[in-house]
């Protein structure tokens, strides 16, 4: 036989006898592992979607940027205690990012009810429970017949080298006193441009702190409150949410201001200005639409001209009232203390509401439904934004109409489109309500909100903080 027939053979029975013994060692194996995105949500009897998704997995992120994926493992029998582990990432070059920019959530399930709207991710509808939480832990059990996903979070710091990086990802199963450990490979690409840390889009969202005393069991007014609430806020940039009231609540400096009295704005300014560096872009000014007249007018004065001298007025705005058009009087008070001070309004553009700089109508109810109040707005040079809450629904539950929605029960690709709705329609900015409206135990049930499934709540209650939901 000839030394390149003799080769070919080789490398053949090379190529079929390591693919038999890997389908054999597969085989033997109590658990199969594949990948999938991040936009779709996985349930235990995704059985055949586990068992046709990719045995690798790549990623693409620009630097400063954050990405996921989601490793999927399907037990053939109980298993206690699945670990999933991340390398570092490197180049040939040697460009690193380290396993320490890399976290690992097993994902978690909530229970849910039956809405009062039709759920728009019908592919699996019936199910108890819906993926959500993404818990503190990269161990988890996996019933046998089932599926269970972890959420993989990659961070490219902002001098992380461009390029592309290569590592592994690691599946540890400990079955009967035998050590399993299966390692696929991981490709990311790092383009060649930054995210900026303060995001072109404003965004307003709320936090209860009274919900995070009462389900972190800590006293109002207590050093330790004050404390969670922090790491609250930081999560909530971590997600580019701004907190529209982070310069009002409790742990912010307070500035008095009284009639006569120069008021003393430096340690509130560090205080803005820790959280501006760490991405804040947007946030109120802490007036009291219950103040008379005389004060209103004094204090948006004074704040309007330290916040103009500071050139943080494009970052604020006077928030009165939600919902609805009542205030009126208010908000003429504002612009005769400051003019240049905004005022903000939920609510559909209607000129016979005056001394409205900011329009944020819902998306559905609002915006879509009302295009001559857009229109008009627009001319008017008005600020546009929008919102997004309760979905719409027709006479019918099924004549729920289509429109992103941050919901549990809504596809994974919702939360993304929100965003780009934003952007294609040249609107300023994103306002949502409530990010832990825990009307109820979020753990128990995703009913936070009468007769929904997770409005008003974006982040779990951990035992040492936030624990964060693949939506938020």
């Amino acid at each position: 036989m000839r030394v390149w027939q003799k080769l070919w053979l080789l490398a053949f029975l090379s190529v079929f006898c390591s693919g038999l013994c890997f389908a054999q060692e597969d085989v033997a194996r109590p658990f199969s592992v594949s990948f999938e995105t991040s936009l779709i949500k996985v349930f235990p009897v995704d059985v055949k979607l586990a068992e046709a998704a990719p045995n690798s997995a790549s990623l693409r992120l620009a630097r400063n940027e954050y990405e996921a994926f989601q490793v999927l493992i399907l037990a053939r029998e109980d298993l206690k205690g699945v670990r999933v582990t991340l390398s570092d990432l490197a180049t040939k070059e040697g460009a690193v990012i380290p396993a320490s920019n890399i976290e690992v959530n097993a994902v978690g399930y909530i229970p849910v009810i039956k809405p009062f709207y039709k759920p728009y991710y019908v592919r699996l509808p019936g199910q108890p429970k819906w993926p959500d939480p993404l818990l503190p832990t990269d161990t988890a059990d996996v019933k046998g017949g089932q599926v269970q996903p972890w959420w993989v979070t990659v961070y490219a710091g902002e001098d992380a080298a461009p390029g592309a990086y290569s590592g592994k990802v690691t599946v540890d199963v400990e079955k009967e006193g035998r050590s399993h450990i299966v390692s696929f490979p991981l490709k990311v690409r790092v383009w060649d441009f930054v995210v900026p840390k303060k995001s072109h889009l404003k965004t307003l969202f709320w936090v209860s702190p009274k919900r995070l005393r009462e389900y972190h069991h800590l006293e109002r007014g207590t050093q330790t409150a004050y404390d969670m609430n922090i790491k609250y806020y930081n999560a909530m940039l971590a997600h580019r949410m701004s907190y529209i009231e982070i310069g009002l609540d409790a742990p912010a400096p307070q500035v008095e201001i009284t009639e006569g009295v120069e008021p003393d704005f430096s340690a509130w300014d560090d205080w803005m200005q820790g959280w501006i560096d760490k991405g804040l872009n947007f946030f109120s000014v802490p007036l009291n639409r219950n103040d008379p007249k005389e004060v209103m007018i004094m204090k948006a004065a004074r704040w309007g001209k330290h916040l103009d001298e500071k050139g943080w007025l494009d970052m604020a705005c006077v928030f009165l009232v939600d919902e609805t058009t009542d205030g009126k009087e208010q908000r003429a008070w504002v612009h005769e203390g400051y003019p240049k001070l905004r005022n903000a309004l939920t609510w559909r553009p209607v000129p016979e509401c005056p001394n409205v700089d900011i329009w944020i109508p819902q998306i559905e109810r609002g915006f879509e439904a009302y295009p001559e109040s857009i229109k008009w707005a627009r001319w008017m040079g008005k600020d546009l934004w929008m919102y997004s809450s309760s979905p719409q629904t027709g006479p019918r539950p099924e004549d729920t109409a289509f429109y992103p929605n941050t919901n549990m029960d809504f596809p994974a690709t919702h939360c993304r489109l929100l965003p780009w709705v934003c952007w294609r329609e040249n609107l300023s900015g994103y306002l949502y309500w409530m990010v832990n409206y825990w009307a109820k135990n979020p753990w128990e049930t995703a009913e936070n909100f009468r007769r929904q499934n997770g409005n008003g709540s974006f982040f779990y209650p951990g035992e040492d903080g936030p624990v964060d939901s693949l939506r938020a």
